[in-house]
């Protein structure tokens, strides 16, 4: 059985040498691309210091369970959502994400359920324990990861914790301060009477304005 052998002239040769080595860097070695992973669903804990980690992110809704602390501070979710990233390639690690929550709350000037969204955002340094600022000049966020060991859950809802007013009421256009009617629809609402009336009452049957 014979061999065939091809050959190929000097310039067709430097054309397939040259398309062959397009994938190849200049060494001859594959061409190398950032490791990004994606998951589309959120951990309760992540490992900040896996080596040769890259860039991670993860997305996606937040289980009612991870938020029991916004429930015991008065706000029901009603619906929660978040995304983060992890870039190993920093050192520390960089941790970044958003946070968003619809949450049912207590007016506290009417008393009626008030729907609102809560939203927050982190972007910082992953370290042991968190630095007293009492002892250092901080020159970045730290969030804690002791171990290496992201609690994403708490970290989440830390954030939806800090997003909560402090003081939630209605607009003024949505909130009757209080005030109930029973009356028919569409009627007016009744004038709440002023506290001060019966003081005005004193002062003019006296002639005027104490001294």
């Amino acid at each position: 059985m014979g061999v065939r052998i091809v050959q190929r002239s000097g310039a067709k040769l430097n054309d397939y040498t040259r398309r062959r080595r397009s994938r190849f860097d200049s060494l001859g070695r594959p061409p190398y691309y950032l490791r990004v992973m994606r998951v589309s669903s959120l951990p309760e804990w992540i490992h900040t210091d896996s080596p040769g980690s890259g860039l991670r992110s993860w997305a996606g809704g937040i289980p009612p369970e991870w938020l029991e602390r916004m429930e015991a501070a008065g706000g029901r979710v009603l619906g929660a959502e978040g995304e983060l990233s992890v870039d190993g390639a920093e050192q520390p690690p960089r941790i970044a994400g958003t946070v968003r929550a619809t949450v049912e709350v207590i007016c506290e000037r009417c008393l009626e359920p008030l729907r609102i969204t809560v939203e927050g955002a982190f972007d910082g340094r992953a370290v042991a324990a968190i630095t007293p600022v009492d002892n250092a000049v901080e020159t970045s966020a730290e969030i804690e990861a002791p171990g290496g060991r992201l609690d994403v859950r708490t970290l989440l809802e830390d954030e939806l914790l800090l997003a909560l007013p402090v003081v939630p009421r209605h607009d003024e256009a949505d909130c009757d301060g209080g005030q109930r009617h029973f009356g028919p629809e569409g009627a007016d609402m009744p004038q709440r009477p002023s506290p001060f009336a019966a003081l005005e009452a004193l002062r003019h049957k006296s002639g005027g304005a104490p001294d």
